[in-house]
C-alpha cells in the first residue's frame, strides 16, 4: 500500500421481506471508502494507517470514520476480522418507511474489534493450499438503533463468531465494477452464534487480488451479504 492509495467498495445486503418493496433481492446499504494516509516501517514491519469511512447510499450526510493500522511483518498482511465489514448501517438504507423521513437515525452498529487478526494473508499466495491460521474465535457486539422499527428493544447484541478454515479454492478471473482482476478464491468455514443459541455454519467465499487485496466477499451459507470493489484510485 501506498500512501494516497484509495479503494472504493460498496456493501449490499438480502431482503426476502417483500413487504418493504424493494425491487432487487439484493440492494446497497453502505459505501465504504479506505485511504491509506501513511506508511511507516518500523522493527522490521511495514504499518500502514488506514483511513475508513462509511457513507449511507440515501444520504452521504450519514456517515463515520475510523482509523486502523495494518500491518505487514514483511511476509504477511494482518487484518482484522472487521476490517472489510461496513460498521454502521443507517435506517434509511434498510427500512424504507424512513425513507421520506428529515430526521432517522442508525439501523444498528458494530463495536470496532481489538485484537481480531483473522486474516493473515502471505505476500505470496501462488502454492500455498490455505491461509495462515489467525483468531480462532472473536465476539462482536451489535447495537440497535433507538428508533429501529425492524429490530426493536434488542440493545446491544453479542455474537460469537468461530473461525474454522479460510481454504484456497481456485485461481478466477473475477468481474466487477472496479474491472476484471485475477483472483484467489478462498472459502472460509465459520460459525456464529449468540449466547443463547446454537452455532450456526456461515460460509464466505473470499477472492483477493495481490495487487489490491480484497476485490470480492459472499456470504453463500444464507445467502444475505456480498462486498464488491467499485473503484481504485489515489
Amino acid at each position: 500500500m501506498q500512501k494516497g492509495d484509495q479503494l472504493e467498495y460498496k456493501e449490499y445486503r438480502h431482503k426476502k421481506d417483500t413487504s418493504f418493496n424493494i425491487p432487487d433481492d439484493f440492494f446497497p446499504v453502505m459505501r465504504l471508502l479506505f485511504e491509506v494516509s501513511a506508511v511507516k516501517d518500523s522493527a522490521g514491519s511495514t504499518w500502514s494507517t488506514i483511513i475508513k469511512k462509511g457513507f449511507g447510499i440515501k444520504d452521504e450526510h450519514d456517515h463515520y470514520e475510523r482509523t486502523i493500522v495494518l500491518q505487514c511483518d514483511g511476509e504477511h498482511l494482518l487484518i482484522p476480522y472487521d476490517f472489510y465489514q461496513g460498521d454502521t448501517v443507517y435506517l434509511r438504507d434498510v427500512c424504507p418507511p424512513a425513507w421520506k423521513l428529515e430526521k432517522y437515525g442508525y439501523a444498528g452498529g458494530y463495536t470496532p474489534l481489538a485484537d481480531a487478526i483473522t486474516y493473515i494473508v502471505p505476500l505470496v499466495i501462488r502454492h500455498i493450499k490455505k491461509l495462515p491460521e489467525g483468531k480462532k474465535e472473536v465476539e462482536q457486539e451489535w447495537a440497535v438503533g433507538p428508533d429501529n422499527p425492524v429490530i426493536p428493544n434488542i440493545n446491544p447484541r453479542k455474537t460469537i463468531i468461530s473461525i474454522e478454515s479460510i481454504i484456497l479454492e481456485a485461481e478466477e478471473m473475477v468481474t466487477i465494477p472496479a474491472g476484471t482482476f485475477a483472483g484467489y478464491k478462498f472459502c472460509m468455514n465459520s460459525s456464529r452464534r449468540a449466547a443463547w443459541q446454537q452455532p450456526t455454519p456461515v460460509k464466505y467465499w473470499v477472492y483477493l487480488n495481490k495487487q489490491v487485496g480484497l476485490i470480492r466477499m459472499v456470504d453463500i451459507s444464507q445467502p444475505q451479504y456480498y462486498i464488491e470493489l467499485t473503484s481504485i484510485g489515489k
